[in-house]
């Protein structure tokens, strides 16, 4: 579902790209956040009071959770990264495949989750030709920001009201639909191919991603 050059107006593509960075920074000052704690050093006092005077100041340090949470991160989009691989072309170079933003979201978070779809689809697009530098914000915008961050939140409100494992699998099929509900609104274009694909792919997404969360879940514990 990676979209390629050529496909948006240029006007388009710039909005896009600036409201992915938008998005993109506010998730890593929340990663930041959750990942380091305020602990107190000692620093040099000001210039001429004198090389032994210290005061007190205020910076943030990794936590131990913090680690294992980055290492997650990294784990997650190396699996997303390698799975994105098997893909197969749907309609006029625009791919479909297993997206993992859910998966990434439900496991890691709404903002780490975001954060490594993202990465993904910035080396995809750097090293492996798949999705247009120029719709770079459009792809993590459809993929990262409604796949993963919009799923985490349906899960999170599905939960309250199913079982887990039937919340988990609803979000994850409601995520690609909207995914490719927003890939052919950037697109202008709702073609019955891509829907229909990602119907299908939607349900085995969610069978896969049930089990994954499990997976990932019992390294957690």
């Amino acid at each position: 579902m990676h979209i390629p050059d050529g496909f948006l107006d240029p006007r388009l593509s710039t909005s896009l790209l600036g409201a992915a960075a938008v998005v993109l920074a506010y998730s890593t000052a929340k990663v930041r956040e959750a990942v380091t704690a305020v602990q107190p050093v000692a620093a040099l006092a000001a210039a001429g009071k004198g090389a032994g005077n210290l005061v007190s100041g205020l910076k943030r340090v990794l936590t131990g959770d913090g680690r294992r949470t980055l290492y997650l991160m990294g784990m997650m989009a190396a699996l997303i990264f390698t799975v994105q691989l098997f893909d197969f072309e749907i309609i006029n170079g625009t791919t479909g495949h297993f997206l993992g933003g859910a998966l990434a979201g439900i496991v890691l978070g709404p903002f780490a989750g975001t954060l490594a779809i993202a990465a993904v689809l910035i080396a995809q697009a750097l090293f492996m030709n798949d999705g247009g530098l120029l719709a770079l914000g459009a792809n993590i915008v459809s993929m990262a920001v409604v796949g993963s961050m919009l799923a985490y939140y349906l899960y999170f409100g599905l939960k309250r009201l199913t079982p887990e494992w039937l919340a988990i699998m609803i979000a994850v099929w409601l995520s690609v639909q909207l995914a490719v509900l927003t890939y052919s609104l950037e697109t202008a274009s709702l073609n019955q191919s891509m829907l229909h694909a990602h119907l299908i792919i939607g349900l085995a997404e969610a069978l896969v991603t049930l089990a994954l969360v499990k997976l990932f879940r019992s390294f957690q514990s």
